[in-house]
């Protein structure tokens, strides 16, 4: 089981969290529910059984519970997989956030958002630049956490992660700039 800690905070919100970690209400509870609401309705939405919503509400059950049945590997051996890289990402995620709040408040103060025909200004893409390099920095810490793929175990990954996701996201810069210089002269050739 994955042991989440929870500190101990004053008064009974802390006692209440320490109850539901310990039956497994982190573990199993909420991950369960999270997979069968993506997956039925990523089914109802597909429209594979469109006459019975019941076969989309058992296939999802189905593949929700197999998915928190199978142990991890690694650091985490004979953990539930699923639970305990949910442990991993979803507090990264947080601070994910945290970072895209702090760069829109401080973006909306010194750069407008949109431009004055009402399109995507340059602080839009600076902050979408920002949430691509906050989600591979998120990605990429999870699967070094886990190592989940070889990422975190091996040797090369040690040695020249850093390396290779600064190039990643200096090839991101690249492309980016390469698409923007496209947009804009496609918008300064007049029409015929």
């Amino acid at each position: 089981m994955v042991i989440l800690q929870i500190y101990p905070l004053s008064g009974e919100i802390g006692f209440v969290l320490q109850q539901w970690a310990e039956i497994g209400v982190f573990t199993y509870v909420l991950p369960f529910l999270l997979l069968f609401a993506i997956i039925y309705a990523i089914l109802d939405k597909i429209h594979i059984f469109t006459e019975n919503k019941g076969v989309n509400a058992v296939i999802a059950m189905s593949i929700a519970l197999l998915a928190l049945t199978f142990p991890g590997y690694g650091s985490f051996a004979g953990q539930p997989f699923v639970p305990a890289f949910f442990s991993i990402i979803f507090p990264q995620l947080g601070v994910g956030l945290a970072i895209l709040i702090t760069a829109l408040i401080l973006l909306g103060v010194f750069i407008p958002l949109t431009d004055f025909q009402g399109q995507w200004g340059w602080g839009n893409y600076i902050l979408l630049l920002i949430g691509i390099i906050t989600f591979l920095a998120i990605l990429f810490n999870s699967f070094s956490d886990y190592a989940l793929f070889g990422f975190g175990g091996s040797y090369v990954w040690q040695v020249y992660g850093n390396s290779i996701i600064a190039g990643i996201i200096l090839l991101i810069i690249i492309i980016l700039f390469f698409i923007f210089n496209r947009i804009g002269r496609e918008r300064r050739v007049p029409p015929h």
